[in-house]
């Protein structure tokens, strides 16, 4: 019996030890086999690659084709630029020049007036042009102004399925304003860059001068026209106080006329002919008596007619000019005062109104002639005529429909193979 059992254990030792080998032997098997298999599904599709060569080369040469063809019926897009830079001190002195037309200063009546009390912002005046610049108003004004063409160039060329507004909003969108971040020596200042992109160059190019010349033009017009305005208020102002002095000098004529008047009346009434001045200097004031005397008998004289005078006796001190000058002296001075003109008698006010308004009619003039300029800004780089578009990129459009039909041939076959490979 104990023989038996010991003959099991052998044989049982023996038969799963048996087992074990035969499990490690299918083990490495299959990973042959798998191996194996591997390397036929890659000699496979090499095999498939080469046997749908002509698939391949057909298809690709077909997008490549039409890559072509699509390229070249793309119409070309330009890029235009200019560059510029804030105004200089020579410009802002223009500016700067008419500064005091602002300033409170203005409506005071001194001839001189400090230029230092008005503090003048130059970056006010940049900062507005890149504002108007940018002004969809602005663009479309200058794009649609007669005297250039613009719109005339641009909607020969739209689509006819485009409306003019939107051909017009389409070019004007492709505007934009960038300020370049690279460092030059030659600068002291980051330069703004003006773009923009269109199918005609010639266009593109001319209206980004025409634009930044336009604008400058327009800061410098509202300027003027601000300037002008205010010198013809104060001009309007110099002119009615000018009209207020001549009312009051004209006033002071008719009564010193009035008052020769009533003197000559009393000296011929009193047949006082010559001046009395002699007789005044010698006597020291004792011909009062004489003229109270006078005067008494004439009032008592009815056929004088100077009683209706009014005349009262003097002081000690008081010669009456009708004495004093007599009735030529009188006469002659009356003649003189009629024969003169009003603005012949200019006082100082007068005359110092007159040349405040000399000035002001100066400075009208500049601020006309500021109208004509369009150099605000210092121009880096005037936008020339582009001749290289840069779209599209023919070369990048045909390379990629040169690799989109290459990989597409490639997947379609190896696509294929598959399915053949799970049919059977």
């Amino acid at each position: 019996m104990k023989n038996i059992l010991h003959i099991y254990k052998v044989d049982r030792f023996n038969f799963d030890k048996i087992g074990l080998s035969l499990m490690i032997d299918g083990m490495s098997t299959a990973n042959t086999k798998s191996t194996t298999s591997s390397e036929i599904d890659l000699k496979q599709v090499i095999h498939t690659l080469i046997e749908g060569k002509n698939i391949i080369f057909g298809f690709t040469a077909l997008i490549t084709i039409a890559s072509v063809v699509y390229a070249l019926m793309l119409p070309p897009l330009y890029q235009a630029k200019t560059s510029f830079i804030s105004p200089n001190a020579i410009t802002l002195l223009n500016f700067k020049h008419f500064s005091i037309l602002d300033n409170e200063n203005l409506t005071k009546a001194s001839s001189t007036i400090d230029e230092t009390e008005y503090k003048f912002d130059d970056k006010e005046i940049y900062s507005r042009f890149l504002e108007d610049l940018m002004s969809y108003e602005n663009q479309k004004a200058v794009l649609l102004d007669s005297n250039y063409n613009f719109s005339a160039l641009l909607l020969a060329n739209r689509d006819d399925s485009v409306s003019d507004d939107i051909s017009i909003n389409n070019f004007l969108n492709n505007i934009s304003l960038k300020q370049q971040t690279v460092e030059s020596h030659s600068l002291r200042e980051f330069p703004f860059v003006l773009s923009i992109v269109g199918r005609n160059p010639v266009l593109i190019s001319n209206y980004l001068n025409t634009l930044v010349n336009e604008v400058s033009k327009g800061i410098y017009q509202k300027h003027s026209q601000s300037i002008v305005e205010e010198v013809e208020m104060q001009l309007h102002e110099i002119e009615e106080r000018k009209k207020i002095l001549l009312e009051e000098k004209k006033r002071d004529i008719e009564r010193n006329l009035s008052d020769l008047n009533y003197l000559l009346e009393v000296a011929i009434a009193l047949d006082i002919e010559e001046n009395n001045f002699k007789s005044i200097d010698s006597s020291g004031g004792s011909n009062i008596n004489i003229i109270n005397d006078l005067m008494r008998e004439t009032n008592n004289t009815d056929s004088s007619g100077v009683s209706n005078l009014n005349l009262f006796p003097y002081a000690e001190a008081d010669v009456p000019k009708w004495y004093s000058y007599g009735s030529d002296a009188l006469s002659k001075e009356i003649e003189v005062l009629e024969s003169k003109k009003l603005n012949s008698e200019i006082t100082a006010q007068y005359h110092k109104l007159e040349i405040q308004a000399l000035k002001f009619k100066s400075v009208k003039k500049l601020a006309l002639k500021m109208k004509e300029k369009s150099d605000l800004v210092q121009i880096n780089q005037v936008s020339h005529v582009p001749s290289q578009p840069i779209k599209p990129n023919k070369k990048l459009i045909v390379l990629l429909g040169l690799l989109v039909g290459l990989f597409s041939s490639i997947i379609f076959l190896i696509m294929r193979k598959l399915y053949f490979l799970e049919e059977n």
